[in-house]
């Protein structure tokens, strides 16, 4: 597993948006962020939160498909730079590996272990900076998360802008440009799902 590395996104990522605005492509910028792995560290161990952790960078490398960079940023957070196709592309296919709403579903011996990151994804603009984008990304999470926290206190869901202009978030699973309610879960905690 690879060991949390901010300069490489910052270094590798403004490297790939040179190129990226060299084509004339809209890169984009997605974190994503488990908040649960200490609890999932007092139910399943250390090898719980390492699967988590190799399943997520795992799934992420192959959104990037080559054509993008993942990078561990801090040891819950992720982050994701795509080269091209913008917010959008990027949702979609986060979507289509993780699920909508995205999850880490697997199997951990007779046990299964189901995290919801917190994901949030923006475009990055002509002017911005990786570093730029990133700072406000991780912003927006501790946000929303601060919030449900304290006046929802729900689990964690998925957020994203969904243009360089947009500063509200929105849930990943919807297309309008405009917040909308999520009905709050009540806080839990990892569990196994299955008696030994």
């Amino acid at each position: 597993m690879a060991q949390p590395d901010l300069a490489l996104l910052h270094t590798g990522g403004e490297k790939l948006l040179e190129a990226a605005r060299a084509l004339g492509r809209t890169p984009a910028l997605a974190v994503m962020q488990v908040d649960d792995l200490p609890e999932l560290e007092l139910v399943f161990g250390r090898p719980g939160v390492d699967r988590v952790l190799q399943a997520i960078q795992s799934g992420l490398t192959r959104v990037a498909a080559g054509q993008g960079l993942v990078v561990r940023t801090a040891a819950d957070t992720f982050a994701l730079l795509t080269a091209g196709g913008g917010a959008g592309a990027a949702i979609a296919a986060l979507q289509a590996r993780f699920g909508k709403p995205c999850t880490i579903e697997l199997g951990f011996g007779r046990d299964e272990i189901l995290v919801v990151p917190d994901v949030m994804v923006h475009p990055v603009g002509p002017q911005d900076s990786v570093a730029q984008v990133y700072a406000d990304l991780c912003r927006y999470v501790a946000k929303a998360r601060k919030h449900r926290q304290a006046i929802l206190g729900c689990v964690p869901q998925q957020v994203a802008c969904d243009s360089a202009a947009s500063a509200s978030p929105i849930h990943l699973a919807t297309s309008a440009a405009a917040p909308r309610y999520i009905p709050p879960l009540p806080a839990t905690i990892p569990v196994p799902l299955a008696l030994h």
